[in-house]
Parts: structure tokens; C-alpha cells; sequence
């Protein structure tokens, strides 16, 4: 780790605001991790390690949020995933005694696709996954980062044909000081629908804990808080709000962040393209 500089306008940058909160805390962290050009290798559990030693976050969901926004840019050198900070020469001015690293230049930037929740990178034509690891450059063995696995910091998943309507009824009454009942036609499905959609326990979850939090000291908007409204059509964008915010449906608080599997925006796959001229 090394010593940078931030500037004032890094809290004022409203690209970055459009980040969730760990992933802010990332950005100038891996000035700190990367070398004299910028530049560090893929390793997820390595960053947590060295950003995150008390926090439990997904840091595979996070590059991707700053990949997504071009703060930074992921590449791939023969079979080995690398992190470029771009314009980081322009804003740091790393000591004359600092030392590169000697990685590879980003030649095979790599885009996402926010359908899909794994990382992949294609290269040579072969499709190799990144679930939530990255290679050793040493020995190529994947180096999984647990925190990213789905189940390792929440209760199991449930069967997608088994609708936990109980469940998320009786958290938005544990949260919001309610009375509604889980088997009520019209809640359950609202429910249905949502989950129909493909979202999680930990989604509903979410929404619960954002919108509880945004509306319960407001007379004109906490009569909204009802599973009709929840759980309606506007649903993903209460999502979104709430991912943006740090919320994440689980135990650990708002620095909490979502597993890959059940965190929609920008996390998805990679896919390598040459940009050598």
C-alpha cells in the first residue's frame, strides 16, 4: 500500500455518487493498492483483505460498479484478469523512487453486461468464469473470495418454487411497526409477481429497510408503507435506490453489500475486446 493524493472534488464527482457507498470507499483504496502507472492484478480477496479487513463486502460487486463507470478498467493479458485506474497519472504523482510493477499496458479492456451475474473473460476464444475469484498469477489456481458466495453471510436461499411469503410479510412488520398478514390475496401476489421476476428474500429485504427508513417520519408518505405499494411495479427502482444507498437486505447494516448472484445493477459478466489499433 502507498501513500496518494485525494483531491476535494472526489466527494463532488456525481458519477461516483451514482456508486454505492463500499464502492466509493473502494475508488481511492486502490490508488493505494496500485503501482506508479495505476495498475494492480485482479484479486478480489487480496483488495477485501487490505480494504475491507473489518467490513463484509463482495468486492467483485464493487469493481464492477466502478468498472461500469470507467473509473477504473479491467483487462485481461494472457489468461490473467489485471485493474487499470484510468486518468490515474493525470490526478497522482507518484514518488521518483516508486517502482512499476511491470504489468501489461490494458490492451483487452473488458466490457460488462448487467443481464448476466457471473465475470467472465473471453480470451483466445475460450470462455473461462469468475464467479468471484480471480487467478493467481503464480500457480493459476482461482483464489475465491467467500464473501461473494451466496449463502456465506446470509440464511439459505430458497427454492424459486417455494415463495417465502411469511417471511418478507413478517420482516416489513418487524421493521415498520405493521400488522399485515401474509395471506392476504392481493399481498400475495404482489409477492408472486416479484418473485416470478427473479428477485431474492434479500431484495424484498432491501426495500423494506430503504423504504421504512425514508418514509417512516414522513406523515405523508408512511401510509404507503404497505406490501401493495412495496412490492407494486415500482419495485426494481425502489431496488436500485436502495443498492445505491448501501442497503442490501442482509444482516450487517448499510456497508453491507449484495453477492453477485443477488445484486442487479451494474455487476454481469466480462467480455474481452482488442483495442490494439
Amino acid at each position: 500500500m502507498r501513500a496518494r493524493n485525494i483531491k476535494p472534488g472526489l466527494w463532488l464527482n456525481e458519477d461516483l455518487a451514482e456508486t454505492s457507498i463500499p464502492a466509493r470507499y473502494l475508488f481511492p483504496g486502490l490508488w493505494c493498492a496500485a503501482d506508479k502507472d495505476g495498475r494492480l492484478e485482479y484479486r478480489p480477496k487480496k483488495i477485501k483483505a487490505e480494504l475491507y479487513p473489518y467490513d463484509k463486502v463482495c468486492v467483485v460487486s464493487l469493481i464492477a460498479e466502478l468498472h461500469g463507470k470507467k473509473f477504473i478498467s479491467v483487462y485481461e493479458n494472457e489468461g490473467i484478469l489485471y485493474i487499470q485506474i484510468n486518468n490515474f497519472t493525470k490526478h497522482q504523482n507518484p514518488h521518483p523512487k516508486e517502482k512499476s510493477n511491470g504489468y501489461p499496458d490494458p490492451v483487452n479492456i473488458c466490457e460488462y453486461d448487467g443481464n448476466l451475474k457471473q465475470f467472465i473473460f473471453t480470451a483466445r476464444n475460450v470462455q473461462i468464469p469468475f464467479p468471484s475469484s480471480s487467478l493467481i498469477p503464480s500457480s493459476l489456481i482461482p483464489e475465491v473470495d467467500t464473501t461473494c458466495l451466496v449463502g456465506q453471510q446470509t440464511a439459505q436461499p430458497q427454492p424459486r418454487d417455494k415463495i417465502p411469503f411469511a417471511e418478507i410479510v413478517s420482516f416489513l412488520n418487524q421493521k415498520a411497526g405493521t400488522q399485515f398478514k401474509p395471506s392476504t390475496d392481493t399481498t400475495k401476489s404482489h409477492i408472486k409477481a416479484r418473485w416470478a421476476e427473479g428477485f431474492t428474500i434479500d431484495d424484498f429485504k432491501a426495500v423494506i429497510d430503504f423504504k421504512v427508513g425514508e418514509w417512516a417520519n414522513d406523515p405523508n408518505m408512511m401510509q404507503y408503507i404497505r406490501p401493495i405499494t412495496l412490492f407494486g411495479k415500482k419495485f426494481e427502482s425502489y431496488l436500485q435506490a436502495a443498492k445505491s444507498a448501501g442497503y442490501s437486505g442482509q444482516s450487517h447494516g448499510m456497508f453491507a453489500v449484495v453477492p453477485p448472484e443477488d445484486y442487479h445493477p451494474p455487476i454481469g459478466s466480462i467480455a474481452c475486446t482488442n483495442t490494439r489499433q
